[in-house]
This record gives structure tokens, C-alpha cells and sequence, in this order.
């Protein structure tokens, strides 16, 4: 492959990664924020939680929204994990190099990929979507956080 196709596949992962992460940040917050209004209308408790919050829209708007955001960053966590196959056959000469933040990757990608299928055929929603959301958040934040912690903490110190 040529210098510059290999550095363009680069260039695409890193930014398609990094918009998949932004994206899955602003689900993650969403989901935290849905299950704080939910718990307070459990409680009946009907007061905004904060003046921003009194004019939030319905739980059930909020819920569609979050799926729209998980749906394109589905899409684009999908669209890193082809690209980082590809650019890692290239750079390593094998097509998976399993470290931690490949495995916690993919482990983040079959988590909202199964997310998305329980949506779609069970019907899942409220506590059960928003938990499995923050689980695949967790699961992201660690392949990518966990490889800055590894490099820079553990690392360093050996």
C-alpha cells in the first residue's frame, strides 16, 4: 500500500473514532440524565432538577434521541473498527493486534451492537436500554483511557 493511502487510512480512523467517542460521550450523558429524571418521576418527585432542566422534553423524546445518537455512533464505532483491521494489517502485517484497547473496542462494539438488537427485536427500553448504554460507554472509555493509563502510568514507572 502507498505512504499516502496508509496515512489517509490513519488520518480516517483517528478522526471517525475520535466523532464515534464524542458521540457515545453525549449518549453516555444523555442516558445519566434520563435516568436521574426517570428515578425522580418514580419518586414523584415533579420539580425540575435544576432551572436548565424544567424545560427538558418528554422521557420519550429523550429515549429517541438517545437511540438516533447511539444509532450514527454505532455506525461510526463500526466504521473505526473496519479502518483499525485495515490499518493494522498494513502497519503490523497481522489483521488484529489483541491488546487491551482491541479488545475492550470490540467488546464496547458487540455490547451496543446487541443494545441495538435488543431495541430492535425485544423492544428494550428505559432502565434496561440506559444500563446497557453506560456499560458500553464503560467498556469505550476503558480501551480508550485504559490505553492512555497503560502508556503513561503503568508504563512510565516500569
Amino acid at each position: 500500500m502507498p505512504p499516502s493511502l496508509l496515512h489517509l487510512i490513519s488520518e480516517s480512523h483517528g478522526w471517525i473514532a475520535a466523532l464515534a467517542y464524542g458521540l457515545f460521550t453525549l449518549a453516555a450523558l444523555q442516558a445519566i440524565l434520563m435516568a436521574v429524571v426517570e428515578k425522580r418521576l418514580h419518586r414523584g418527585i415533579l420539580t425540575p432538577l435544576v432551572p436548565l432542566c424544567a424545560k427538558l422534553p418528554p422521557l420519550m423524546t429523550m429515549e429517541t434521541m438517545l437511540f438516533r445518537l447511539i444509532y450514527v455512533a454505532f455506525a461510526l464505532l463500526t466504521l473505526t473498527v473496519i479502518s483499525g483491521v485495515a490499518f493494522s494489517e498494513e502497519l503490523f502485517h497481522r489483521a488484529l493486534t489483541f491488546n487491551h484497547k482491541t479488545i475492550f473496542a470490540l467488546l464496547s462494539w458487540i455490547i451496543f451492537a446487541h443494545l441495538l438488537a435488543g431495541r430492535y427485536f425485544w423492544g428494550w427500553r428505559g432502565r434496561r436500554a440506559l444500563h446497557w448504554t453506560l456499560t458500553g460507554f464503560a467498556t469505550l472509555l476503558l480501551a480508550y483511557v485504559g490505553t492512555w493509563f497503560v502508556r503513561e502510568i503503568i508504563l512510565e514507572r516500569l
